[in-house]
């Protein structure tokens, strides 16, 4: 075997990491053909993966299945496909964005079908952050903003992108640097890579992800079992940052809320209000089997001044675009995630802080947002390497090092 599979691993999750920034960077001229080339990468990692069971141990992969959360999001994700044979939206580009979603699921698991789960598993991590720091560049680098002054591009690169992704690379940062052992200078690269995704993630003014990440962490560090002097020198670091961009965030709250809004943003859920109620009319026309996936932007009515591409609640828009029973696998695999998450705490396993903070997160977040190429708020592919390591790790996985 020339490349181990530890390697693999850190280079596709850089890649997962880094792949919102890919159209801004390559495609403005023609988006469309973004897809189909992240599905043709995708696929190809996969088929070498599959190839004879070189790269895997076919009863570590059954392992990997049998734990419910991934079961659940199996059945999910089979749904969700079932759905493009009726979907509103164009039924070419719904299935290129579902076997996108298959592809990058098949390839998280088969890659962690080894007996060195805990290595492989900690190095995607870290695939994840160091490919979150090359995205928080990209923006920064570019110095490009929108109407309002957020950083990003309103088209191909929104600064609520740029915030989602860097929430979630930003926690993957701080479990990295909180467990990271060895030598000193090991732990200062990810507190280093930390601090940059921080001060992207703030730079994008994207409210809902400073909001949802601010609460995710605190309760991250909270809840992580380490010590105080660990606990401070985060906080310390977080709160440095915060301070120095807060005179950034609070003008630009400012004006958004007394002068974008007239003063009605805070009542109105950002005007959020008239989209749930124009989504549960059409919800109740078509409860049980939904619009389909990738349906919203197609078939919604287009009720404000900017192209709606999602319900802006999480449920809502799973509601809409699979239905009931979309809606309902959706649960189940929250729920499953909940009783492996209690299992995890019971056992002791440094994963399970970080877990629960990943869904406080999605959760959150998901109370104004939706994904529109993925199946919850919550990355589904993150999902899966924070289910199976919590579920299948050892407790005393902090002897990973960098």
């Amino acid at each position: 075997m020339f490349i181990s599979l530890s390697t693999i691993a850190f280079c596709f999750w850089f890649y997962i990491s880094i792949s919102p920034a890919l159209t801004y960077l390559f495609f403005r001229s023609n988006p469309p053909v973004a897809g189909p080339i992240t599905a043709v990468f995708s696929g190809i990692v996969a088929f070498l993966l599959a190839l004879g069971g070189v790269f895997g141990d076919r009863r570590e992969f059954a392992k990997i299945i049998g734990v419910l959360p991934v079961c659940a999001l199996i059945l999910y994700v089979a749904w969700t496909g079932a759905t493009v044979l009726w979907t509103g939206a164009p039924k070419k580009i719904a299935l290129v964005y579902w076997l996108i979603l298959v592809l990058k699921h098949y390839v998280v698991l088969r890659v962690l079908a080894c007996k060195s789960r805990e290595e492989v598993s900690w190095s995607s991590l870290k695939g994840f952050a160091w490919g979150g720091l090359i995205f928080a560049l990209v923006p920064l680098i570019a110095r490009e903003t929108d109407d309002e002054g957020r950083l990003g591009n309103e088209e191909f690169l929104h600064p609520n992108t740029i915030g989602n992704q860097l929430s979630l690379t930003s926690l993957s940062s701080i479990y990295l640097a909180l467990q990271a052992q060895g030598k000193p200078q090991q732990r200062l690269v990810y507190i280093f890579i930390l601090v940059v995704q921080l001060f992207t993630l703030l730079r994008s003014l994207s409210k809902t992800s400073i909001f949802c990440f601010l609460l995710a962490s605190t309760v991250y560090i909270i809840r992580s079992r380490i010590s105080v002097k660990k606990k401070l020198l985060i906080t310390v670091v977080a709160a440095g940052i915060i301070a120095v961009s807060f005179p950034l965030v609070a003008t630009y709250l400012d004006n958004y809320l007394n002068n974008q809004q007239g003063g009605e943003a805070l009542e109105t859920a950002t005007g959020r209000s008239a989209i749930w109620e124009m989504t549960w009319d059409y919800i109740q026309q078509n409860a049980i089997l939904g619009y389909g996936f990738q349906s919203y932007r197609y078939t919604a009515p287009q009720i404000i001044g900017v192209r709606l591409v999602h319900a802006h609640n999480d449920a809502l828009n799973i509601w809409y675009t699979l239905g009931g029973i979309g809606l309902a696998l959706a649960v189940l695999t929250y729920l499953s995630y909940v009783f492996c998450l209690i299992r995890a705490a019971y056992r002791r396993s440094p994963q399970e802080a970080l877990g629960l903070a990943l869904l406080l997160y999605g959760l959150i977040r998901g109370l104004t947002e939706a994904s529109v190429d993925d199946l919850t708020t919550y990355s589904t592919p993150l999902m899966l390497l924070v289910v199976q390591w919590m579920a299948l790790g050892k407790p005393d996985s902090l002897k990973n090092s960098s």
